[in-house]
């Protein structure tokens, strides 16, 4: 049986994981012009998740990037901003310790090689 911190680091990885993987489909929407308007949604994400505040100004950075290349029709641009916000999501999550094994480059961007 798994203490109830194994189990809360195991929980927590979970929602972890889940927003990695929802800001990666965003992005995949974004990239082909399927998605328009504003971001707010990821930015509740961000800001329920418990990161440092550098972390959190980093990837508010990205966000806001993605939305001013959303507003100019720069789907490309976009999209590349919330997979560099989901890479810094994933990397929080793996310097926490609470993530697996972290995924090779090919596996992580596969549409680079």
């Amino acid at each position: 049986m798994l203490s109830v911190q194994a189990q809360t680091v195991c929980k927590l990885a979970t929602v972890w994981d889940a927003a990695v993987a929802a800001i990666q489909a965003l992005a995949e929407q974004v990239k082909r012009g399927k998605v328009n308007g504003e971001l707010t949604e990821v930015q509740g994400l961000l800001e329920a998740l418990p990161l440092s505040s550098g972390d959190f100004c980093r990837m508010g950075n990205n966000l806001r990037n993605a939305e001013r290349y959303m507003r100019s029709q720069e789907w490309g641009a976009a999209s590349y901003e919330l997979h560099m916000l989901a890479g810094a999501l994933r990397n929080c999550l793996f310097a926490l310790g609470n993530g697996v094994s972290r995924p090779s480059r090919t596996q992580a961007h596969p549409e680079l090689f």
